[in-house]
């Protein structure tokens, strides 16, 4: 867990802005988590990515619980920005779905 929180740490603020803004998107029901169903809406409403919104949720739902708390969501978005994914991609990827 701690190496985790130290990789959500890297992020810049831009970025953990924007992830704070579509997880509270993605979250339709505010119940603090994101089903399949509500990522897949999410993404179908932005131009129509459902598939690879499923993509996503089956890597981001590290502990197979059939949703992704913000830990998890900031997690998957960290790997990223840490395997080289550039500020300026991830938040074209994020706007997608705002």
């Amino acid at each position: 867990m701690q190496a985790q929180q130290q990789l959500v740490d890297r992020l810049t603020p831009k970025i953990k802005e924007k992830l704070d803004a579509v997880f509270l998107r993605c979250d339709i029901n505010g119940d603090g988590v994101i089903s399949r169903e509500e990522l897949l809406a999410a993404f179908q409403d932005a131009a129509g990515r459902g598939s690879r919104a499923v993509k996503f949720f089956n890597v981001m739902d590290t502990d197979a619980s059939g949703t992704v708390t913000k830990e998890e969501f900031m997690f998957f978005w960290a790997k990223i920005y840490d395997n080289g994914g550039s500020e300026r991609d991830i938040l074209s990827e994020l706007d997608l779905v705002l």
